[in-house]
């Protein structure tokens, strides 16, 4: 270690030549350049903050209606579900023309049960008159070819219960006298099927009710 002096006021500058390092067999010396422990200490820097990146959220799914494309190969016979066709083939309009139309009865006397139920076609008028009689017109699992369908239905004495499924437009337009004709409009999208119920009850009933427990219609 040696002391210099410098300037005129006799500051004196220390530096380090070498330092012996002990417990060393051989004459090994340590400079700052070689040996840590006699170099300088450096001051501290700022160290930069650390970022932490987080992974983006989610973004929430979104559901589209489900569409489905028609044709000449399509085969929805099997599909248990009302089914609006808004372009139908010729087949389906002529199939249309040739199912049950007509409901009637007289004095709990009239035609088979069960023709409007289940899966058909339906047409594109339907009539329906009872007198001391009754039936249900159930739409619940048809298949729509017309935009609209009327229903006619005149009640004397006895009962016309419409159903229809979810979806389907309703609308009604009658007269309760001494009975009871509900005037139902329901809205959904315009692409629904228009169900149109006319008629008049005379100490009857005529009503329409959705059937919730089956699928909504399906439109294609």
């Amino acid at each position: 270690m040696t002391a210099t002096k410098v300037g005129e006021e006799g500051d004196y500058v220390v530096t380090v030549d070498a330092v012996r390092i002990d417990h060393q067999d051989d004459d090994t010396f340590s400079t700052p350049s070689a040996n840590p422990a006699v170099a300088p200490i450096a001051a501290p820097t700022a160290s930069a903050p650390s970022i932490q990146h987080s992974d983006p959220a989610p973004v929430p799914a979104t559901h589209s209606t489900s569409s489905v494309t028609m044709n000449e190969n399509t085969d929805l016979s099997n599909v248990q579900r009302a089914i609006y066709f808004k372009n139908p083939m010729k087949a389906t309009i002529e199939q249309s023309k040739h199912t049950h139309k007509t409901s009637a009865g007289v004095i709990f006397v009239g035609t088979a049960t069960n023709t409007f139920q289940g899966k058909f076609t339906a047409a594109k008028n339907i009539n329906a008159g009872h007198i001391m009689s009754g039936d249900t017109i159930d739409l619940s699992l048809a298949d729509f070819v017309y935009p609209v369908t009327r229903v006619k239905a005149v009640a004397i004495m006895g009962h016309v219960k419409v159903i229809v499924p979810r979806g389907v437009r309703v609308q009604t337009a009658g007269v309760g006298i001494l009975g009871e004709f509900r005037n139902t409009v329901t809205t959904h999208g315009r692409d629904a099927p228009l169900v149109v119920i006319e008629g008049c009850a005379i100490m009857g009933a005529v009503n329409v009710r959705v059937n919730q427990e089956v699928p909504p219609v399906l439109v294609v």
